[in-house]
């Protein structure tokens, strides 16, 4: 890849980067939920809180080892730099696969990639964001082996277990690519009865599984974490991701449908109609038609409508992209059309640049409205601060956890936000109860109307009890917050 080519791809991925996503310094803070989450988790790592145990979340630990990562480089624009990092890696790898297939044309299909990205991206920081940088890179590594045949490598193979784990240990749903992998190398390979050759190959994986499996399990057997990470990673996920499939081909149908995406997979549908009848892609046909059907269903399966699903299905949409160009271009190359098959990648980037300028100035409209936004909450966030002390902490109910970080308040309680995991857990409704009760922290911030029926049930009465008996509320038109009448003597 020339240089040029590179500090293009940065410069574009960076002035995106300002205008979409939430860690960028324009935007004064995180404000989103998720996102909070991890960098709670991150931060808690590293004042040695343990993971699942200390603070509860039901994502990998890799989303937090990289926040964590990002918070050391900067507690202000570590994030920023970190995800710039990651979306620059993945569009590099995502260019390299496609200079093995096109030649020319793969700065059009790293500018797809953007788009598909920053389309969906949501504010950044979710485990999407970072789970296809590795696809990307094992895209590349795998077709070095389909489709160069270059199987002899042996870090190909390491770094394809390697990046599987990561994944794996991000969400479990984003390993569509390592699943359609290896259902077409052990059909091929005992199809060819090459049993020890699959069985060295293995061994290799198999290599780069343990290079991340095994600090993983050091770290949650040292810290006595295993069941914790359990009863998180494995039954609340199953509890979460629970529902029928037809409710789950129903959301995924939709969500295609609001944010406009049934354009790209008609066009992956295409590519694999136009693979499957190209003679000449024989073992590339197997693997090109699972990896996208196993997408479409790992991106359908928890049956949620959310915008950001959609960033896991760039690498495959890109893959799909790629080599539907390129039997084009090979069809034009056999027909009268010969001569227009060099113009045709140079004519197609003009239009993807257009197109991501266009999509950029959709882009800054939304910045400016949420940042909007969120000056208007920091602002009554202010408010809060004139009541707590360095020492005192906070609880937050609900959903928002954001309120810790612009407070600075790293939580004590294991449960820093309860929404929506107390719904398929009651135990943290009781946990909530007796930590208000036994800590009282300081200030108590309701994002979830405590009064409101459906909370009701959910907290119970006691907490409502615990409240009433041992704060005073106030209301800013912005924020509903407790704080303990102990402390606003002492205030005033």
């Amino acid at each position: 890849m020339k240089n040029k080519y590179k500090i293009i791809l940065l410069l574009i991925i960076i002035g995106l980067s300002c205008i979409s996503i939430i860690s960028s310094p324009f935007y004064k803070g995180t404000m989103y939920n998720d996102p909070s989450v991890f960098q709670i988790m991150g931060k808690g790592m590293l004042q040695n809180q343990i993971m699942y145990k200390d603070l509860f979340d039901h994502k990998g630990p890799i989303i937090y080892i990289i926040n964590a990562l990002a918070y050391l480089i900067s507690p202000h624009i570590g994030l920023f730099i970190i995800e710039i990092v990651f979306i620059y890696i993945g569009t590099i790898y995502i260019y390299k696969t496609s200079n093995l297939i096109l030649k020319k044309g793969s700065f059009l299909i790293s500018l797809l990639y953007l788009m598909l990205i920053f389309r969906y991206i949501d504010g950044g920081n979710l485990t999407e964001e970072y789970a296809i940088t590795f696809m990307s890179i094992a895209q590349y590594y795998i077709l070095k082996i389909l489709y160069e045949k270059e199987t002899n490598i042996k870090k190909s193979w390491i770094i394809i277990g390697a990046t599987f784990t990561i994944n794996f240990f991000i969400k479990p749903t984003y390993i569509s690519i390592w699943i359609a992998f290896g259902i077409t190398q052990l059909i091929y390979y005992i199809k060819d009865n090459k049993i020890k050759e699959l069985i060295k190959c293995i061994s290799y994986i198999f290599i780069g599984v343990a290079i991340v499996l095994v600090p993983i399990i050091i770290y949650l057997l040292k810290n006595d974490a295993i069941k914790d990470f359990i009863n998180a990673y494995f039954i609340m996920n199953m509890k979460y991701s629970e529902a029928s499939i037809i409710k789950k081909i129903t959301c995924f149908i939709d969500m295609i449908k609001i944010y406009g995406y049934e354009i790209f997979i008609i066009f992956a549908v295409l590519s694999n109609i136009v693979v499957i009848f190209n003679k000449k892609q024989t073992k590339i046909k197997l693997f090109i038609t699972l990896y996208f059907i196993i997408s479409l269903i790992l991106t359908a399966w928890a049956p949620k409508t959310y915008i950001h699903y959609l960033i896991q299905l760039a690498p495959c949409i890109t893959l799909e992209l790629t080599f539907l160009i390129c039997n084009i271009l090979s069809l034009m190359e056999k027909t009268r059309v010969k001569k227009y098959k060099e113009q045709l990648p140079l004519k197609l980037i003009y239009i993807c640049i257009a197109i991501s300028i266009l999509f950029s100035s959709v882009q800054i409209n939304n910045f400016l409205i949420n940042s909007k936004k969120g000056d208007t909450k920091r602002s009554a966030m202010d408010e809060i601060k004139t009541y707590i002390n360095q020492e005192d902490k906070i609880l937050v109910l609900g959903n928002q956890p954001y309120y810790y970080i612009y407070l600075d308040k790293q939580p004590e309680f294991k449960y820093f936000f309860q929404m929506p995991i107390i719904m398929y857990d009651r135990a943290i409704a009781e946990e909530t109860q007796k930590y208000v009760y036994d800590k009282k922290p300081k200030i108590i911030i309701d994002t979830i109307n405590i009064y409101n029926k459906n909370a009701q049930i959910l907290y119970g009465m006691k907490l409502i009890e615990i409240i009433e008996g041992n704060y005073e509320k106030h209301e800013n038109g912005v924020i509903t917050y407790y704080v303990l009448k102990d402390n606003i003597i002492n205030s005033r």
